[in-house]
């Protein structure tokens, strides 16, 4: 009854250590993955940009009102309209013709209508050409290194120069003048795709200011959040206010991962807490089961660590009978989690170590109290109580 009692037991802590590995490799995973999104470089500067919406119906002079009334104000070093940030989520999509057939493209781009000051603004890297002049319509145009790409050019430089037409039926026909190095157009969850950028006031319904290097402590935000209120108020004043940090609107994208993140931390901890009750019963039924035996072992001159390796390295093969049954369970678990992800990171055999290590000290300290209790007891007294 006994044996079969232990058998039933050491099953369950297999389970319970089985669960508790899927879920510790998860979370790592999803760590991994939340640090990606984190620190990949996005081809611009998130940081220090704080962003306002614009009404639709804005009219350009209320924009160039806008525009004069911040403009050299303490803490704004540059400042750009825009139809959106570098990464957005809803974005323009376009067909197009080019080249001096008018050829029809096989592939459509996101449009991105912005001032010139909106490469200042955001670091966008230049590497052929220039940027466009300003204008208040489409009067030329800065494309992605993926634009260059996907029409069949090996060098940025080839590019400059060609004309592209027929955006959404407009017959506009206006020359590219300059590449730019690729950003993320959408969030991380996507590829970069090809991208025109270009002049358009009629289509700009974000400001970006970039803050000076002086001015990103709490009291200057404020000081500056309350000048820009004020301008704005007196520019739209029947539209309410509203701002946004890009860097915060970025990490927007990923709020379902970092709950998900959050979700498998707290299993985890359930489950191995659970884990660590069963293990510590099972000790305890084994301790008591084995006092005699122990105290055998102790009499022919078993010393307190043999007789704690006798307990410890039996645990030890069950949690890595349990690593063994989770890690096919894991890896399938979390491939398909990253799946729809473009950029991931890679699921490596470390990621599975660190799982069963963890596994292996939270198993250790469970059981070291009832081992240790059972290698310290006095010989003599265990084999009378038996």
């Amino acid at each position: 009854m006994g044996s079969g009692q232990l058998t039933l037991r050491r099953t369950l802590i297999v389970g319970q250590f089985a669960i508790s590995q899927i879920l510790i490799i998860g979370t790592i995973i999803a760590y991994s993955q939340m640090q990606l999104f984190r620190s990949t470089d996005l081809g611009y500067n998130k940081d220090a940009v704080l962003t306002v919406p614009i009404p639709n119906k804005a009219e350009g002079n209320q924009l160039t009102n806008l525009r004069a009334k911040l403009v050299g104000q303490p803490g704004i070093q540059s400042m750009s309209y825009s139809m959106s940030t570098p990464s957005a989520r809803g974005n323009w999509w376009t067909s197009f013709r080019y080249g001096p057939a008018n050829k029809v493209a096989e592939f459509t781009v996101v449009m991105r209508p912005a001032d010139t000051a909106y490469f200042r603004t955001y670091g966008l890297k230049l590497i052929a050409g220039r940027i466009q002049h300003p204008s208040d319509s489409i009067s030329e145009f800065v494309v992605n290194e993926a634009f260059v790409k996907k029409l069949g050019f090996r060098n940025p430089q080839q590019i400059l120069g060609q004309f592209l037409s027929d955006f959404n039926g407009s017959k506009v026909k206006k020359p590219i003048v300059g590449v730019v190095k690729d950003f993320n157009t959408f969030s991380l969850h996507q590829r970069t795709e090809a991208c025109i950028i270009t002049t358009l006031e009629g289509a700009y319904r974000r400001l970006s200011i970039k803050l000076s290097p002086q001015a990103t402590n709490q009291e200057s935000i404020s000081r500056l959040l309350k000048t820009v209120e004020q301008s704005w108020s007196a520019t739209f004043p029947d539209f309410v206010f509203n701002y946004e940090f890009a860097d915060k609107a970025i990490n927007n994208f990923y709020q379902t991962e970092e709950r998900q993140f959050s979700l498998f931390r707290l299993l985890a901890g359930i489950a191995i807490f659970i884990g660590c009750l069963g293990l510590y019963g099972v000790v305890a039924f084994m301790a008591e089961s084995r006092t005699k035996e122990v105290g055998i072992r102790k009499v022919l001159g078993a010393s307190t660590a043999h007789i704690f390796h006798l307990f410890s390295f039996d645990f030890v093969k069950l949690v890595a009978i349990a690593l063994v049954i989770a890690s096919p369970v894991a890896w399938y678990v979390m491939t398909n989690w990253l799946k729809d992800i473009d950029y991931k990171v890679s699921i490596e055999w470390w990621m599975f170590a660190v799982s069963g290590l963890v596994a292996v000290v939270v198993a250790l300290l469970t059981v070291s109290f009832q081992s240790l209790k059972a290698a310290l007891m006095n010989p003599v007294k265990s084999l009378r109580s038996e």
